[in-house]
């Protein structure tokens, strides 16, 4: 375990690539410059996509030009359904913890190999958010967004670290179902007093 000076100082330096990266973005060559990152991103995709049933049929690490934009990677699924939508559009947020960590725990010389893993951490980083299409995969159903969240929720519920969390989100919740219901009754008198004065 590195100390935690040295932690700070590589997660800053790499989170400082990583936003100069994004701000590259209208280069000609930044594909070239995020190429691990977009690996990272597909890689993921792909990975949850086969785990959850979604059959991938197509996949690559090139850019491809399409309509007024360049995309840098992509896969294709056979089977996105309403319950593993979401899954597999937001994969590429779990590089974000495994980022952090590996910032934390690799020892990275000054050298060209710590320039390559400098590089590495960075692009992935810069390139760990979901697309617009990503999100539009994600959120394609309710359904799904609930069952994702309620077994997140039970999951935090079961985890010591995470429950202090789980019941501050509990709380909350039923604070707003609870507002909604008063709402609800507010307006529906405020129409009933309505419907008095225009009878």
């Amino acid at each position: 375990m590195l100390n935690m000076a040295i932690q700070s100082t590589n997660l800053l330096v790499i989170l400082g690539i990583a936003f100069v990266m994004r701000c590259l973005r209208s280069l000609p060559l930044f594909w070239v410059v995020v190429w691990p990152g977009t690996a990272v991103h597909e890689v993921l995709h792909w990975s949850v996509g086969k785990i959850l049933g979604a059959r991938p049929v197509h996949f690559t690490l090139l850019p491809e030009h399409k309509e007024h934009e360049t995309v840098l990677g992509s896969v294709s699924f056979a089977n996105i359904t309403w319950w593993n939508g979401l899954p597999i559009g937001l994969a590429p947020l779990l590089a974000i913890p495994a980022c952090i960590w590996l910032s934390a725990h690799l020892n990275i010389p000054y050298n060209w190999k710590g320039g390559l893993m400098v590089w590495g951490l960075s692009s992935t980083l810069c390139m760990c958010s979901p697309s617009d299409q990503d999100r539009s995969i994600a959120f394609v159903s309710v359904w799904g967004i609930a069952l994702w969240g309620s077994l997140l929720y039970l999951i935090a519920r079961e985890d010591h670290t995470l429950h202090p969390y789980a019941l501050t989100l509990e709380h909350e919740a039923i604070h707003i179902v609870k507002r909604l219901g008063e709402w609800a009754r507010r307006l529906m008198l405020s129409r009933q007093i309505l419907d008095i004065f225009t009878l």
